[in-house]
């Protein structure tokens, strides 16, 4: 059991840690998309800093030896939540850099023909002048 000097600091700690996420979220610093999983893991560990016995009933419920078992067991599961949803942003990403960089090459493939369509027809005028 956590004593209650050190709750009141860990959630002390959790509050202003959702505070600057927010202020973080309307400087647009940072998208609410990659700000939520971290919100949801302040708000979890609030709650389980709040409610005592959440912890040990946590862990009694699915069969874990120890409480510090089920606090590794969770910051694993964060852990690969958080590389999947980077996962996810990587390829979205690189979709979107694809995808510009046809657009770009597309527009510069256009941009040169432009160019040697008016050079052609400056030679074939200097040559009718001739």
């Amino acid at each position: 059991m956590m004593k209650l000097k050190f709750r009141i600091i860990l959630a002390v700690f959790l509050i202003l840690g959702l505070i600057y996420v927010v202020n973080k979220i309307r400087k647009r610093e940072l998208d609410l998309k990659y700000a939520i999983t971290w919100i949801l893991l302040s708000i979890v560990i609030l709650i389980i800093v709040a409610v005592p016995g959440l912890l040990n009933w946590m862990t009694m419920a699915l069969g874990i030896y120890d409480a510090m078992n089920m606090v590794f067991f969770l910051g694993f599961i964060f852990c690969i939540l958080i590389i999947f949803s980077l996962t996810i942003a990587l390829s979205r990403q690189a979709d979107r850099i694809r995808e510009l960089t046809q657009q770009v090459a597309l527009s510069e493939y256009d941009t040169l023909h432009e160019k040697e369509d008016a050079v052609a027809k400056d030679a074939g005028k200097d040559k009718k002048q001739e």
